[in-house]
């Protein structure tokens, strides 16, 4: 099977795939703060290394389970946005729409995903769709968000 981009042949050491990231300006409201279009990178990258691909300052770690982002500084204000106690708001990790089940340095990129790094609590719902019930099964959760 020979994988096509554009309509021209991709060769297996490379994988296209785009990023958003979605923060808030300082009245709270969503903006756009970074976003990629088709970015070529190489086979087995994860979408940590996308969204590195960004420019943003990112305040990340490595831990003993892996890549954990904690903040992303804002193009628009310089604040760095992190887990807020009051708002509950974090930094959210989708894939073509749906809320990821690992993480982001954990990932990796098939050809054409659509990756996007919102920053909100969960009750917030990625832009055009909107926050389902949360089903659990011995113990795992999982947030269903429907298209609108």
């Amino acid at each position: 099977m020979v994988l096509r981009w554009l309509g021209r042949p991709v060769a297996s050491d490379s994988v296209h795939a785009s990023v958003q990231v979605l923060g808030k300006d300082k009245d709270g409201k969503q903006q756009v703060w970074a976003s990629t279009g088709q970015t070529s990178l190489k086979a087995g990258s994860t979408a940590k290394d996308l969204l590195e691909q960004t420019g943003l300052t990112l305040d990340a770690k490595e831990e003993s389970w892996g890549w954990y982002l904690s903040g992303i500084t804002s193009p628009l204000d310089g604040k760095t946005y992190e887990y807020d106690p009051a708002t509950k708001s974090y930094w959210q990790f989708y894939v073509n729409g749906k809320f990821a089940q690992v993480g982001a340095g954990n990932y990796e990129l098939q050809e054409g995903d659509a990756v996007t790094f919102m920053y909100g609590a969960d009750a917030d719902a990625l832009p055009g769709q909107v926050l389902g019930s949360v089903g659990c099964y011995r113990s795992r959760c999982q947030r269903q968000q429907y298209s609108l």
